[in-house]
């Protein structure tokens, strides 16, 4: 097994590994799946019956409260990882992801104040150690990519995400995504900044289409994108829901291939938001056909489906239509490995320890920094005469 060689690099790495690896193999890497469907009542995984010998590329852990302690979640996490190293054809390790917007979304873990209020404390330093406790927990318990942090630029308060961006400013928002996601990168946790791109539309509509020049999304849109990327080694990005100038940003071959990695000098992988193919049809109306949505977005670039549940199940479809062909899946298979091994998925042991987990997780330590960059977040107004409330003015 040369691919286990370490003192070849990660790109050579993944290409001996390519080299064994079946068609139904690769497209399996292109694939997650919702981690909490494999998980019964009582706490334990239940059968891979959806997932063959040729694996799955990752499980998305959705934000919901299990009913079951960090401990057996400890047990279920080794329990997946041991299924998919000993039951498939060539055990690639998947990645478990989650949302870690302000805090790690599971059970028992440290909260921060929400994006806007870390982004008013014009504070990078408290911002570093606010990641670096969030990375530490999710490391903890098994959490290797992390689908975050919100970097869009809010422009207008009627979107209703606001509160999970750092503001309307494109220069804050790169410094503060910037200190987030090195703290994770360099403890080999891949940080995903989102959604790619403009996702919020005329009006704050959400998932709309939005119309923008180049030279306003180069000079604005992209620069958090970019200075993440370059100054922080983020390794994956999220495509949005909305449609660029009349192309669904996931099936944008302009804007994932020509813009973000000729532009700006991306080498990760690209994910997709939830259900993003489905909205491509339902909503965007690109085509009735899946497996066409499909192909356009391995043409475009897209790497990977998050969940599995819409277009890159209709692959297979794809290819035999020869609407895409192998080659194209490779590059990003390639990809996707290479970061798996950037990280040290196939060389980490992927077994965690629950009890340790437990004693780190919410932790006084990890309080404090939580209280402290609630302080710091805390933003006061002064009473004027031009304000809405001038006492002398009141009835």
């Amino acid at each position: 097994m040369k691919y286990m060689d370490k003192a070849l690099s990660s790109e050579e790495r993944a290409k001996e590994l390519l080299k064994i690896m079946t068609t139904e193999v690769k497209l399996a890497q292109l694939r997650t799946k919702l981690l909490q469907n494999y998980i019964t009542d009582d706490g334990k995984v239940s059968e891979f019956n959806d997932i063959g010998k040729e694996g799955i590329g990752g499980f998305t852990f959705e934000r919901i409260i299990m009913p079951y302690s960090i401990e057996e979640e400890a047990e279920i996490i080794n329990a997946i990882h041991k299924k998919i190293k000993e039951e498939t054809r060539l055990g690639i390790p998947p990645i478990i992801n989650a949302e870690a917007l302000h805090g790690l979304c599971l059970r028992g873990t440290t909260s921060f104040p929400q994006a806007i209020g870390l982004a008013a404390t014009w504070d990078r330093d408290i911002m570093q150690k606010v990641a670096g406790v969030i990375a530490s927990e999710c490391k903890a318990r098994g959490i290797r990519q992390v689908l975050s942090p919100t970097v869009d630029i809010a422009r207008d308060l009627r979107w209703g995400r606001v509160e999970e961006t750092y503001g309307e400013d494109a220069v804050l928002t790169s410094e503060l995504a910037v200190a987030f996601c090195k703290a994770f990168e360099e403890v080999g946790i891949i940080t995903t900044p989102k959604h790619f791109v403009a996702n919020s539309g005329d009006g704050g509509r959400d998932s709309a289409p939005v119309y923008h020049s180049e030279k306003i999304l180069k000079q604005v849109y992209f620069k958090p994108y970019a200075a993440c990327f370059k100054r922080a080694g983020s390794r994956s990005v999220m495509a949005s829901y909305n449609a660029l100038n009349g192309v669904p940003a996931g099936l944008n071959k302009w804007l994932l291939t020509d813009m973000l990695k000729k532009y700006m000098g991306f080498k990760g992988f690209t994910v997709t938001d939830y259900r993003l193919m489905e909205k491509a049809k339902r909503l965007h109306k690109v085509s009735s056909d899946m497996s066409e949505i499909a192909a356009r977005a391995v043409k475009a670039g897209l790497h990977r489906e998050l969940p599995d549940d819409g277009g890159y199940l209709f692959l297979n479809e794809a290819l035999s239509k020869g609407l895409i062909n192998e080659e194209e899946i490779d590059r990003l298979v390639t990809d996707i490995l290479r970061v798996k091994f950037e990280i040290g998925l196939f060389d980490d042991s992927l077994k965690y320890d629950g009890k340790s987990a437990q004693k780190l997780c919410n932790c006084p330590e990890h309080r404090d920094v939580a209280y402290k960059a609630a302080q710091k977040s805390i933003v006061l107004l002064k009473m004027t005469a031009f304000y809405p409330l001038n006492p002398e003015k009141r009835q």
